[in-house]
């Protein structure tokens, strides 16, 4: 008799309820992203993996802890931006959009996403501005990086932003906003050791993982309490963090405040908070 694995048979369910869950919220929104810097933008409903978290995205709630990063960046837009993971689109695609001249060069080494992320590039009719490639180094960070007056570099790349974020090998980022996802539960000495190696040229903030309000949407006040929360859910490995990164060159007029979120004037933090 075959034994029954009660976990796997839980996972197996919760991932058959979310996509219920998702497909009705994607008609819904008739698959546009409803708040957040993003608001507006159009989604395909498809990933390239898992479900791509595609329901929070469509809600606008995904990474929410990086909407006041964004907005500040928006007060003096980058005029490049490297997309280092770039899956379906998310944020090359909404980054297109919130910075209408800037062109984004955005990495995957995914097949899949690359098309994925073209063809919602032009969904949003900003394939124009949109450059999709493969496998990202150092190297050629610091290429596409050149040439661009004021450069910003978002990162999530499972890991790999501990080999690519070196200033030593990709000399541009010395000069770049950089906004990368932690990967700590890869390698507990990521955020450790790119704090030490940015802290001299950039003012660091460390952004923890936040809570989430399902009852802010319509269509979710009426379901359940689990499938509320379920449709927020990023099925994150453990609490993570992201690092928030501005090169001192550029004095920086506001914060972000690491319990709300909200941007408020501050003094420069000399050294991160949070984790470290």
């Amino acid at each position: 008799m075959t034994e029954i694995n009660i976990s796997d048979l839980f996972q197996a369910a919760i991932r058959v309820k979310r996509s219920e869950i998702t497909a009705e919220i994607y008609s819904w929104s008739r698959g546009m992203v409803q708040s957040g810097p993003f608001r507006g933008m159009r989604i395909l409903q498809a990933s390239s993996w898992g479900d791509g978290d595609l329901c929070p995205k469509i809600l606008g709630t995904y990474e929410s802890e990086l909407h006041s990063c964004l907005n500040l960046w928006i007060k003096t837009p980058p005029d490049s931006v490297i997309n280092i993971g770039c899956a379906e689109g998310y944020y090359a695609v909404g980054l297109a959009r919130l910075f209408d001249r800037a062109i984004i060069k955005a990495f995957d080494i995914s097949p899949a996403a690359r098309d994925l992320c073209q063809r919602n590039a032009t969904l949003n009719r900003v394939q124009d501005r949109i450059i999709v490639e493969g496998l990202c180094s150092p190297d050629i960070l610091d290429g596409a990086l050149r040439g661009s007056l004021r450069p910003a570099v978002v990162c999530d790349c499972e890991g790999g932003e501990l080999e690519l974020l070196d200033p030593v090998r990709a000399p541009g980022l010395s000069r770049c906003n950089i906004l990368v996802e932690c990967h700590d539960f890869v390698n507990r000495s990521i955020s450790e050791t790119l704090v030490a190696r940015f802290q001299e040229s950039h003012v660091i903030d460390v952004i923890p993982e936040g809570p989430r309000d399902p009852n802010r949407f319509t269509p979710l006040r009426r379901m359940r309490s689990m499938d509320r929360w379920l449709a927020l859910c990023e099925f994150r490995p453990e609490s993570m963090n992201w690092l928030f990164m501005r090169p001192r060159n550029v004095a920086p007029t506001e914060v972000a405040d690491k319990k709300t979120g909200q941007l408020h004037q501050d003094s420069i933090q000399e050294e991160p908070s949070g984790i470290l």
